[in-house]
């Protein structure tokens, strides 16, 4: 089975790293070892940048960052992440079910310590010494996106609540039920709000984002603080145990199908 995700070179993302770390555990052998299968998986991949020459297995994948992909008709889809991405690309609402990271919990079960209040993990582009120094002061436990997987899976269930502008931190601190508030930056430019949007109406969710400063600007010491102060006091999300049970029953369920239909 060839993975295909997204890859920002040396240092890979967190929530695309998922991809390597959770599939292995999922199908078998003989799935995993079939050369044929072009998989996507986690990740906002469904573009007009896949190649062409390719026909692909789609499993969870969420639609963005391009136009909708030439060869859809040719794509073998089970699932997509969010009901966005299934009315975007024209796709009965049945395709869609969730991000496939609500299953780490079924494969890694990491122990919840709770030495942390609260945790801040960045988008991958905003992961900066400063706010590491920031989070220090304030007894907060910085979470690097660009980190190994095990030290960020750790990280996240050391903490009773996340701040997150990874969505792939509040996807994973949700499946194992910890409480998370969004946050962007509205300079990032690789912000995208479709894909949040599609994950927490796939959980039964209505959320609001939490701005906070780009770490480039001059912002001081005593101002980042104060911004910290009030993210704590902000609202926490939690989708409800029977969402979660319900979409990992369904996952379970279409990867079941799947390695019937590739071991016909």
């Amino acid at each position: 089975m060839n993975l295909y995700f997204w890859n920002n070179g040396d240092n890979l993302n967190f929530g695309d790293v998922i991809n390597l770390k959770l599939w292995p555990k999922m199908f078998s052998h003989k799935i995993l070892s079939n050369n044929n299968i072009n998989f996507l998986g986690i990740g906002t991949v469904l573009n007009h940048l896949l190649p062409q020459n390719q026909n692909f297995v789609v499993f969870g994948s969420g639609y963005g960052y391009g136009k909708i992909p030439d060869k859809l008709t040719d794509m073998d889809i089970y699932c997509v992440r969010g009901p966005l991405t299934s009315k975007k690309l024209g796709l009965s609402i049945n395709k869609s079910v969730t991000d496939p990271a609500v299953l780490l919990p079924t494969v890694f079960d990491i122990p919840q310590d709770n030495i942390y209040k609260y945790g801040f993990m960045p988008h991958w582009q905003n992961s900066n010494p400063i706010w590491a120094e920031i989070c220090n002061k304030k007894d907060i436990l910085y979470i690097d996106p660009l980190d190994n997987f095990d030290s960020v899976i750790k990280k996240i269930n050391s903490v009773e609540c996340l701040i997150t502008e990874a969505m792939h931190g509040a996807i994973v601190a949700d499946s194992y039920r910890i409480p998370w508030i969004p946050v962007c930056d509205r300079k990032n430019p690789d912000f995208f709000m479709f894909k949040w949007l599609d994950w927490t109406a796939s959980m039964k969710m209505d959320i609001k984002m939490q701005l906070i400063p780009c770490v480039k600007d001059n912002f001081s010491e005593n101002d980042l603080f104060a911004i910290f102060e009030g993210l704590m006091k902000s609202l926490r999300y939690l989708s409800k145990s029977i969402t979660v049970s319900e979409r990992v029953e369904e996952l379970m369920i279409r990867i079941e199908k799947m390695e019937k239909n590739y071991l016909l």
